[in-house]
């Protein structure tokens, strides 16, 4: 006997199903969401920090960190590790993310593996329609936005090598910043004065923030370090690895700085992290998401807030969408999901 085809009403039917089937998982995983983060909504951290230094470098791969010189391309044999202040001292004292020989994994969150994306991944916590580094200004709420919107404008200190990211990321006019010496031509003026290699301009940015830090009036403080990449584009692995021991040398700074103002009664934590690695060979000097080793990301956290657990952090993988929500709850915000790095908090 033949089939009869199906009558209009009927495929109206099926389609109705269908979709309703669809609606309904969408509220129910809407509603687990919800859940979720109803537990941070209702759990403000009841002491938050003073103040949270951010520093990024970019372009920071694992292997010179640990392992020292690589020896592919390095013209001569090195220490064991380019920052052993860093490896040795602070984080045993913090928390490291990354370390997979301990059971941590930290990624990139935008998948494509290039600096304006990932910088978009740290600052909005989410996913943006950014595949170049030429984005223009950045939709919605970020966490620069919200430190201004919840503290005022001078809460937030902004000093930046990568001088796109100011634009990039609305920061306004009177907030303190520096982006590539747009703010005083104080990196214009350090190189002509004297002399320009890579790093300088790393440093004098650096100098400018410290001071800043030093200061202890700002609840963010934004330092992003950027000539690590610009030497790997460039194949340069002696002024890769010679900034790295700057960088070393920046955070023994931060450190100490960080320990005297806890001592006085003061809440400062620091959060350190790189928006993309690196490849490796002779892809080293190379990062995208075709490239082997541009994923394999870190983050070291030390202060107030923190729990020293060094290296010996267990948890879920982590990844650049999950700095955003950590800086708010670690500020005492409230936090709109729940992937706050739980981890390695000292939450009561």
């Amino acid at each position: 006997m033949a089939l009869e085809p199906k009558s209009r009403g009927d495929r109206f039917s099926t389609w109705g199903l269908l979709w309703g089937g669809v609606v309904a998982i969408w509220i129910c995983a809407i509603g687990a969401e919800f859940l979720v983060q109803s537990a941070w909504h209702t759990h403000p951290l009841e002491t938050p920090s003073d103040t949270v230094i951010l520093l990024t470098m970019d372009g920071v791969r694992m292997h010179e960190m640990f392992e020292g010189l690589d020896p592919d391309l390095a013209k001569s044999k090195g220490e064991q590790t380019l920052m052993p202040f860093f490896t040795k001292e602070m984080v045993p004292l913090g928390a490291f993310l990354g370390a997979r020989d301990f059971g941590s994994r930290f990624e990139l969150g935008h998948p494509i593996g290039i600096s304006m994306p990932s910088y978009h991944s740290i600052f909005t916590g989410r996913f943006t329609w950014c595949f170049r580094n030429e984005c223009g200004p950045v939709w919605g709420q970020t966490l620069l936005s919200r430190v201004i919107d919840t503290f005022g404008q001078g809460a937030l200190a902004f000093f930046s090598t990568y001088g796109d990211l100011c634009p990039a990321f609305s920061v306004p006019n009177d907030v303190t910043q520096i982006c590539l010496g747009r703010s005083n031509n104080v990196v214009e003026n350090f190189s002509e004065t004297f002399g320009y290699r890579l790093g300088d301009k790393d440093a004098a940015v650096f100098s400018v923030a410290y001071v800043h830090v030093k200061e202890a009036n700002r609840k963010l403080i934004y330092v992003g370090l950027e000539e690590t990449d610009i030497a790997g584009h460039l194949d340069q692995y002696d002024d890769y690895t010679r900034i790295l021991r700057e960088y070393d040398q920046y955070l023994q700074f931060l450190v100490a700085e960080i320990d005297r103002q806890i001592a006085t009664g003061r809440r400062v934590t620091l959060i350190v992290t790189t928006d993309h690695a690196r490849g490796s060979g002779e892809n080293w000097g190379q990062h995208r998401w075709s490239i082997k080793g541009t994923g394999d990301l870190w983050l070291a956290a030390y202060g107030s807030g923190i729990r020293p657990v060094g290296f010996d952090v267990t948890g879920p993988n982590r990844s650049l969408y999950d700095v955003r929500a950590t800086i708010e709850y670690l500020l005492g915000l409230d936090v709109a999901r729940a992937d706050v790095m739980s981890e390695i908090l000292e939450i009561p």
